[in-house]
């Protein structure tokens, strides 16, 4: 439960930072925009590609902790 507790606290941090980043750039500048009625996103500045990409890192790390508790845990 060591590597559970370790890998919740860095998918917690990460996403935190994201908050911050769109907190702090949604004040600036848009960095999002929505096109062809709200199905399509663009990217309006370097910060949109960076929060979509960090988004994208979040589920990837929460994916491969419910992997470790689901597979890796009950095997030992």
């Amino acid at each position: 439960m060591n590597s559970y507790a370790h890998t919740t606290m860095l998918v917690s941090i990460w996403q935190f930072l994201i908050q911050v980043l769109a907190y702090g750039v949604t004040h600036d500048v848009n960095f999002l925009g929505c096109a062809d009625n709200g199905y399509q996103w663009i990217y309006t500045s370097i910060f949109g590609s960076l929060f979509t990409l960090f988004h994208m890192m979040s589920i990837l790390m929460q994916t491969i902790m419910v992997m470790k508790i689901f597979y890796l845990i009950p095997a030992e």
